[in-house]
């Protein structure tokens, strides 16, 4: 880079490391110094070294380079990127997506991208940001963009359980976090008998607010005499957006 002079450069060969003083006049007129353990360093009159130094010189600090829009038939709701890429020190890399008409950062703060509302597409793009001497730089090749949403239902099947005597009641506890009931749906069942194949229904089934906001379900199932049972959940949400966590199941079985 123009205007930039080096008083002192060193290059290692093997284990030999070479310095050379240069003035301002030019690299002819400096002495070359050769060392063989890094710390002496003895004058050489005789020998001259060469070189000449490429600088990268950047016209913009920021840049921001506009990518292909994520799409996702029925909406996106993450986002997940493996990013081939170098950030140096004092240096950023940024992606962002555009909703309503704002670049948002996928940086993982609070403040990010509220996609609640299921965008089919997005925009897309990458700000770097670093000076007009060190600028971050990334790949496309290795690099890679998975959108996804959770499914709005699903079901659990429990590992089936064969008890020492045979019983005709059995509780199961289910906690239900974050979980409205206009919005959610969760139903315990039975699988019962030998072959698992009589289908029970609860007699009764109870709800308690626990001080953190959580639902404890209390699912009683009264039934013929069965040593064998499975419990299945089958749960469900209007919209991918708002979902419920199953945080604990308790299971009773009363002789």
């Amino acid at each position: 880079m123009a205007g930039r002079r080096y008083a002192l450069v060193l290059v290692t060969t093997g284990d030999h490391y070479v310095a050379m003083t240069n003035t301002d006049n030019g690299v002819v007129q400096g002495t070359f110094f050769v060392s063989t353990d890094g710390a002496f360093f003895a004058g050489n009159l005789v020998d001259d070294l060469k070189l000449r130094l490429y600088f990268a010189q950047f016209e913009r600090s920021r840049l921001s380079i506009e990518l292909a829009p994520l799409q996702l038939a029925g909406g996106i709701l993450d986002i997940d990127i493996l990013n081939e890429g170098i950030t140096p020190p004092a240096c950023r890399t940024d992606f962002e997506v555009q909703v309503n008409g704002a670049w948002v950062p996928l940086d993982g703060a609070p403040n990010g991208p509220n996609l609640t509302g299921l965008p089919a597409i997005l925009p897309l793009r990458v700000t770097l940001t670093g000076t007009t001497d060190l600028m971050p730089g990334f790949g496309l090749s290795n690099s890679q963009v998975i959108v996804s949403r959770p499914k709005t239902t699903f079901t659990w099947i429990g590992e089936t359980k064969t008890l020492g005597s045979p019983t005709t009641s059995i509780k199961i506890i289910t906690d239900l976090q974050a979980y409205e009931e206009a919005k959610h749906d969760c139903a315990v069942t039975l699988r019962t008998g030998a072959t698992l194949a009589t289908t029970e229904t609860a007699d009764v089934v109870q709800d308690e607010t626990l001080p953190n906001g959580t639902i404890r379900r209390t699912s009683v199932f009264n039934m013929t005499a069965t040593s064998k049972y499975e419990v299945r959940i089958v749960g469900s949400t209007t919209t991918a957006a708002d979902l419920f966590l199953v945080s604990e199941l308790i299971e009773f079985a009363q002789s």
